[in-house]
């Protein structure tokens, strides 16, 4: 700790912001679960609690259908994709864009099992997105702290994997 009672800047510290910024954001917007993945698709930060819901195919259907959103989004509307939105029976959930090529993800339960206390905070409310505001600013720090995105597969392992799955569905050998 320094003397000011903050601790010392460094990779470690933006990091553990990020983080503690999307918990913090899953709480205030009274979402189930909120997860935080790269333009690779690795997810960086988690908050919330899934419950029945499988972390890993809910992060890799996010992240294809914003990818391909954003893909799409110069051409249907002119501009740039920043949320995109999707709500069924039971549930919805929000994508926002954040700094550096990162996504939130935000699974909201709209179900008569969500409590009274979920059901009247944040972005339960109809027409509202959620603040992301503070995992925003957490992105930036963390990029000018010097801190890469947290290291893992990458973009080269998902073409990798992508070219492989386009082999095997052509039938080359």
């Amino acid at each position: 700790m320094t003397d000011s009672g903050r601790l010392p800047a460094g990779r470690g510290v933006p990091e553990a912001r990020l983080r503690t910024s999307v918990r913090d954001t899953v709480q205030r917007e009274g979402a189930r679960v909120g997860f935080l993945f790269d333009d690779s698709g690795m997810v960086s930060a988690a908050g919330g609690n899934p419950g029945d819901l499988e972390p890993t195919s809910f992060v890799s259907l996010s992240f294809a259908q914003f990818a391909a959103a954003r893909d799409l989004a110069p051409e249907a509307t002119g501009g740039e994709l920043s949320r995109l939105a999707q709500a069924g029976g039971r549930c919805r959930f929000v994508l926002s864009s954040i700094f550096g090529g990162r996504t939130l993800a935000l699974l909201f339960d709209d179900g008569a099992e969500m409590s009274d206390d979920r059901r009247t905070r944040g972005s339960t409310r109809p027409g509202r997105y959620p603040d992301v505001k503070d995992v925003e600013k957490a992105a930036q720090a963390l990029s000018e702290a010097g801190a890469s995105r947290v290291e893992g597969l990458g973009v080269n392992w998902s073409r990798d994997a992508e070219g492989e799955i386009d082999r095997i569905f052509k039938g080359e050998d």
